[in-house]
C-alpha cells in the first residue's frame, strides 16, 4: 500500500506519518508539501490532503487527483472544521480534525476496512455449467428481461436463469437498490441523474419509469450520506 501526506506544515505531516505507521505498517508513507509534479508521477491508496496549502484551498488538487486516480481513497485533513461540507461536495473518503487526529484516524481507518471488505464481496452465480463468483463492486446494473437476468459488470454481461428478488438476496442491501420491477442498479456506480434517466459510470443510461424518481432519490441520498459522512 502507498499512502501520500500533502501538507506544508512538516511538523504535523510527520506526526501523521507515525500514527499512520501504527495502523499501516507495511506501506509506504510519503510526505508532500504540494500536490507536485512527483506526486503525480505516483499512483497512491490513500492520499491526506490539507485543505488549505498556504493560503490557498485545496479543493482543486483534490477534484484533479480524483479525475486521474479514482480508486484513490481521498482524505481531507484541516484545523478548520468550517471544510468539512465542501470536503463532501467531492468524492472524498473522510474529514479528518488536526485537533481530534487519533479519534478521528481511528474512525478513517475502521471505515476503510470496512470498505475494502465491501470491495472484495462476491455473489456466486450458476453460469456456462458452473458455479463463478462475482465482484459485487463490478456490478453496474442488473436487468430482467422475462425468464432471464443480464448481470452488467466492468468486464462482461452475465446471462443467468434467476428472478430479480433472489437475486438481490444475494446483494448486500446498503449499496444495491430495486430501481423497479426489472431493474437493480449499484449506488457506486451512480455517476449523476436527472428527472429521466440514471447515468452510470460506464456510461449507459436508465431511465425512471412512472413513480420511481422519487424513491429512487430518497433512496440514493441516504446512500450518500451513509457513504460519506464519518463514522
Amino acid at each position: 500500500m502507498k499512502i501520500a501526506i500533502i501538507d506544508d506544515e512538516q511538523e504535523f505531516a510527520l506526526i501523521l506519518k507515525e500514527k499512520l505507521i501504527k495502523f499501516y505498517p507495511s506501506a509506504q508513507i510519503d510526505i508532500f508539501v504540494s500536490a507536485c509534479l512527483e506526486f503525480y508521477q505516483n499512483q497512491y491508496n490513500i492520499v491526506f490532503l490539507d485543505v488549505m496549502l498556504g493560503s490557498d484551498k485545496s479543493f482543486e488538487d483534490g477534484e484533479k487527483i480524483l479525475n486521474l486516480y479514482p480508486d484513490t481513497v481521498l482524505v481531507y485533513i484541516s484545523s478548520l472544521n468550517d471544510f468539512v461540507y465542501d470536503s463532501y461536495k467531492q468524492e472524498s473518503f473522510f474529514f479528518v480534525r488536526k485537533e481530534k487526529l487519533h479519534d478521528d484516524l481511528t474512525a478513517f481507518y475502521k471505515k476503510h476496512i470496512k470498505s475494502i471488505q465491501h470491495n472484495f464481496a462476491t455473489i456466486t452465480i450458476s453460469y456456462a455449467n458452473q458455479n463463478i463468483e462475482l465482484l459485487q463492486h463490478d456490478i453496474f446494473y442488473i436487468i430482467s428481461n422475462k425468464n432471464k437476468i443480464n448481470i452488467y459488470t466492468q468486464t462482461s454481461v452475465y446471462t443467468i436463469y434467476m428472478s430479480l428478488k433472489k437475486v438481490m438476496l444475494l446483494l448486500d442491501e446498503k449499496y444495491f437498490y430495486r430501481l423497479n420491477s426489472f431493474t437493480i442498479i449499484n449506488f457506486d456506480h451512480i455517476l449523476k441523474f436527472d428527472k429521466k434517466r440514471i447515468i452510470i459510470s460506464n456510461g449507459d443510461e436508465l431511465k425512471f419509469t412512472r413513480n420511481s424518481e422519487v424513491p429512487f432519490v430518497s433512496a440514493y441520498l441516504r446512500y450518500r450520506g451513509n457513504k460519506i459522512w464519518n463514522g
